[in-house]
């Protein structure tokens, strides 16, 4: 998501008031709030092609490594 920083920052805001606000943030709840957000803010990430032909798909090895290391969350 690197490659989208305004979107980025604005999950990770989001995402921020839900934990101050005592939300309980399930994998499955996180990877709702990212898929809507990047749907209305930037379709076409869904678009893109890497270069072994794969798409953009927020698995649980991808969220669980972006809340690691961008969130600085842990299990």
């Amino acid at each position: 998501m690197a490659q989208i920083p305004t979107v980025e920052k604005a999950i990770i805001n989001w995402l921020n008031v839900l934990q101050e606000g005592s939300v309980l943030l399930t994998l499955t709840i996180v990877r709702e709030i990212i898929m809507a957000m990047l749907m209305s803010m930037a379709p076409k990430v869904f678009d893109i092609k890497a270069p072994d032909g794969s798409t953009f798909q927020c698995s649980d090895s991808f969220l669980q490594k972006w809340l690691h290391h961008t969130m600085e969350w842990s299990e």
